[in-house]
């Protein structure tokens, strides 16, 4: 598989893609933030008046709120990777893709894709690219680089270009 620099319009298109994540996750950190405020100020008012039984949803909620903090910080090292451009892309073709089913609400997304060097080969995506994903369609392989040896790195993204067609 030839890992190579980006051109521009992937460089935009990958892009497109974190931020497309990043203000997912901020807003749905926001809403939480937002439904962890109403209950601590109601358990703050509760202990005002002399009520105890308000220490409990302070301390509920106040630990809930870690869920919008992770949201926040989650994908802002890839963030950061894609604007510095501290990644590399391979130019490939959806070959066909499927899912697993773990448990009753939790699905996995795969892709196959057929690299330049004519292997088929199997990734985890997002719910979005699997279902821009059809059979022919160009793809792009992001591989984000490792920062030691034993560092496992991010997973190789698969990008299903907006704007592709079946070429």
């Amino acid at each position: 598989m030839n890992w190579t620099d980006p051109v521009e319009s992937e460089k935009n298109e990958l892009i497109r893609y974190i931020k497309g994540i990043r203000t997912a996750d901020i807003i749905f950190g926001i809403v939480v933030l937002i439904i962890c405020i109403v209950p601590i100020i109601v358990g703050i008012l509760m202990l005002i008046d002399g009520n105890l039984y308000g220490i409990s949803p302070i301390v509920i909620f106040s630990l809930v709120l870690l869920v919008p903090f992770g949201l926040f910080l989650s994908d802002l090292d890839k963030k950061k990777l894609i604007m510095a451009g501290n990644y590399k892309v391979s130019r490939c073709r959806v070959v066909s893709r499927d899912t697993a089913h773990a448990g009753r609400y939790k699905t996995y997304y795969f892709i196959s894709v057929r690299a330049d060097d004519g292997k088929v080969r199997k990734f985890k995506s997002n719910s979005k690219m699997y279902f821009r994903a059809k059979e022919g369609v160009k793809a792009l392989l992001v591989c984000y680089p490792k920062k030691n040896e034993e560092d496992k790195g991010f997973p190789v993204d698969v990008i299903i270009p907006k704007d592709t067609g079946m070429e």
